[in-house]
C-alpha cells in the first residue's frame, strides 16, 4: 500500500509536467488511462493483501477444518480469480481483446515550442 501511495504522488508530479506540452483532449485521455491503471493496481494490491492476512492470521485463531480450508487453500485460488476479474473490470483493452472487437489504433503527436 505504501508503494501504491508513492506511485500516486509520482504520477501526479509527472502528469503536471506532461500536461503543459499536450492538448486538452490528449491530456484527458492520458489522465483517464492513468487513473484506470492506478485503480487497478490499488485494487489488486488490496485483494492480495487481504488474501495474505486471511492465509496467515485466521488459521491461528480457528481449528475448524472448513474455516481453515476457506482461509487458506480457497483464498489462495480465489485471489488469482479475483485478480483476473480486476484486470477485466479496469482494462478496456483486455475486455476488447476477449470480446474479439477490433482494436482502435490512434496516433498522436506533440510538438515542442
Amino acid at each position: 500500500m505504501v508503494l501504491d501511495m508513492l506511485t500516486v504522488v509520482k504520477v501526479r508530479k509527472m502528469s503536471r509536467k506532461i500536461s503543459a506540452n499536450i492538448s486538452d483532449q490528449a491530456q484527458s485521455r492520458l489522465s483517464q488511462r492513468e487513473m484506470r491503471f492506478l485503480k487497478q493496481t490499488v485494487t489488486q494490491g488490496t485483494v492480495f493483501m487481504l488474501e495474505l492476512l486471511s492465509y496467515f492470521f485466521i488459521p491461528r485463531y480457528f481449528a475448524n477444518k472448513w474455516i481453515l480450508f476457506f482461509a487458506t487453500s480457497f483464498a489462495w485460488v480465489a485471489v488469482h480469480a479475483l485478480d483476473g476479474l480486476v484486470v477485466l473490470l479496469f482494462n478496456p483493452e483486455i475486455r476488447r481483446f476477449y470480446q474479439c472487437k477490433p482494436m482502435k489504433h490512434t496516433t498522436s503527436s506533440t510538438s515542442q515550442t
